[in-house]
């Protein structure tokens, strides 16, 4: 082998390993779904959860929550035109103190969620006592936190495109207040950064 050869095998390795780096890869971004049509989801999957729900004591506080839609190896890119929508409803810390009320609840959201025909996980905290219920629904991806606070926390499984126009809040479900409902942009999206709910 030359060294010109060599100079070109070393030049061609030291591309590929500076690709890898800065992990070239394009953003998985949902292009079937907008943010606006990914909370309008992730809002209707909840309000059809509760309504199945004897034991539901109602909502405290809602959190909306867009993020941007970070990619790379570091996830220290972000992707243009497209973010994250969380959306988060926490139970009456009053409910969260009786953990038998709690466990209950928690049976009977996976059985709702099992009679939609939903595959629903459990996930145990480290001393082997129930931690979550998890499922996958129509577009979206749902968890029933039970501690420390009782909580649904769903999303749309991931980056969604930033809808045309403006962003459009429902309003909040079980009985919520103005005042604990709680709007947090940290997405790239323009028309939000003079919102004020």
């Amino acid at each position: 082998m030359t060294l010109t050869h060599k100079r070109r095998r070393l030049g061609t390795l030291a591309v590929a390993f500076a690709l890898a780096l800065t992990g070239c890869s394009s953003p998985d971004v949902n292009e079937d779904m907008t943010d606006v049509e990914a909370l309008s989801a992730e809002e209707a999957f909840v309000a059809a959860t509760i309504a199945e729900l004897d034991g539901f004591p109602g909502f405290e506080q809602r959190h909306v929550l867009l993020k941007s839609c970070l990619y790379g190896m570091n996830e220290d890119q972000v992707a243009e035109g497209a973010d994250i929508v969380n959306l988060t409803y926490r139970l009456p810390e009053s409910f969260a103190e009786n953990a038998s009320a709690v466990e209950s609840l928690a049976s009977e959201i996976r059985a709702v969620w099992e009679a939609k025909g939903y595959e629903v996980e459990v996930e145990l905290a480290g001393d082997g006592s129930l931690w979550a219920v998890r499922t996958e629904g129509p577009g979206i991806v749902s968890r029933f936190f039970l501690r420390p606070t009782p909580r649904f926390e769903v999303n749309a499984g991931g980056c969604v495109l930033i809808a045309e126009g403006d962003f459009v809040i429902p309003e909040p479900l079980g009985g919520v207040t103005a005042e604990n409902d709680v709007f947090e942009n940290r997405s790239p999206r323009p028309d939000l950064d003079d919102w004020d709910g």
